[in-house]
């Protein structure tokens, strides 16, 4: 914002700003016009004439008043797309620069102006277009990922912003899969199950075998299992068996829990609501919720779904979900088991819900494979439909997609 003050006072002064005359001359304008002195050492430190110093308040107070503003907060409130714009523009002069200097734009970025998040984004992703693999973990070893300095929402932005692009990517260093950071920001966030056969599941191999953190191991592993279901192998829970996991993330706890379902142990016997920690705040029940969803979908579980649906009728406010791509899938889950109970249920009006249904891009193949199952069982245009799901289903890959998956999905 300063760069762009010194630019607008040289436009209201009508001069360059280029010595020491030029500072004497502004330092009188200055005066006559805010009654505010301002000596031209000063303004010599400002626009950079002599060794730098960073200017007080009053200064740029002064500055601001003798460009028509109300004091330095007035501009930089009234100046925010100049700003993000000249900011910008930096990062791309930079990114072909060494790594001391792009480290040097990350230290000066404040994680607290909303335009940050983007300009983050926007450097990773040209890391990641230059295959500049080596910068890119140093930039996650940034201060500026400090995960408790972010909204969860500014997390899931981006991390599939960011995430996405390394389906388009061939080798990363491998140094990165053990940045803590990236981690937590990109790996776990872009849970890319349209890539489980592919980049995505060499990623999980790896880290299950690597990480140093304990629930990014127990993730990976999820994972992997997971992956042995949708290619109809043995799903083992080995791994997971002697780990406390009381205190992990409720989303990760949902997911080993998914886990233990999946190895054929009742889900009576898992005492869910018991694993749901903190079960005041209604955001941890859908975190915790957030796999076995999409676990009862998959494996057409009904009387796993009707469970999850007894615990979220006990919540007072079960469909106020701040994470709105997650509350749409629970929606999902439940035409699906409306059709189990009604044979003759069909969508009608609320065919529209289906058809918008939006999903984080991670995965969006999948869900648009449970889309077009729903809308076959419940519409009357099934050879549509039908060719639909065997389109998505021969793109994807994925063993358990079956047409008799499909045809007997509610047998």
């Amino acid at each position: 914002m300063q760069n762009i003050l010194k630019r607008k006072t040289e436009l209201t002064a009508g001069f360059k700003i280029t010595n020491r005359g030029d500072c004497e001359t502004l330092s009188e304008l200055i005066l006559e016009k805010t009654s505010n002195n301002l000596s031209y050492n000063v303004l010599r430190r400002f626009f950079g004439l002599s060794s730098y110093m960073k200017p007080n308040k009053a200064t740029l107070d002064t500055l601001a008043k003798f460009n028509g503003y109300n004091n330095y907060t007035d501009f930089v409130l009234q100046n925010p797309y100049q700003n993000y714009w000249t900011i910008k523009d930096k990062l791309y002069s930079i990114i072909n620069s060494d790594q001391k200097e792009i480290l040097n734009f990350i230290g000066d970025l404040n994680i607290k102006n909303k335009d940050s998040i983007d300009i983050l984004i926007s450097l990773c992703r040209e890391l990641i277009h230059f295959e500049r693999f080596d910068v890119l973990n140093e930039v996650f070893k940034a201060n500026i990922f400090n995960f408790n300095a972010f909204a969860y929402e500014e997390v899931l932005h981006f991390g599939n912003s960011v995430g996405i692009l390394f389906r388009n990517v061939k080798n990363i260093n491998e140094d990165l899969l053990l940045n803590i950071n990236f981690l937590n920001f990109v790996y776990s966030i872009f849970v890319d199950y349209s890539n489980l056969f592919g980049y995505y599941g060499i990623w999980c191999e790896f880290v299950s075998k690597n990480a140093s953190d304990i629930q990014m191991r127990c993730f990976a592993f999820s994972i992997l299992q997971l992956k042995n279901y949708i290619e109809l192998k043995p799903v083992s829970f080995n791994d997971l068996s002697n780990i406390d996991y009381t205190n992990f993330h409720p989303i990760l706890r949902g997911r080993i829990v998914s886990i233990k379902i999946l190895c054929e142990q009742n889900f009576d016997d898992l005492k869910i609501e018991n694993q749901i920690k903190d079960d005041s705040k209604k955001e941890i029940i859908w975190d915790f919720l957030f796999e076995p969803i999409f676990l009862a979908i998959l494996t057409k579980d009904f009387l796993f779904m009707r469970k999850i649906i007894h615990i979220l009728k006990k919540q007072k406010s079960p469909q106020q979900f701040n994470h709105t791509k997650h509350q749409k899938k629970y929606e999902l889950m439940l035409f699906f088991y409306e059709k189990w109970k009604n044979k003759d249920f069909v969508l009608d009006e609320k065919i529209n819900l289906v058809n918008n249904l939006i999903a984080e891009y991670s995965y969006q193949e999948m869900i648009s494979i449970f889309k077009t199952i729903i809308l076959y069982h419940t519409q009357k245009n099934k050879s549509y439909h039908l060719n639909e799901y065997i389109e998505m289903t021969e793109k994807i890959g994925y063993p358990i997609f079956t047409k008799d998956y499909l045809l007997n999905y509610f047998d």
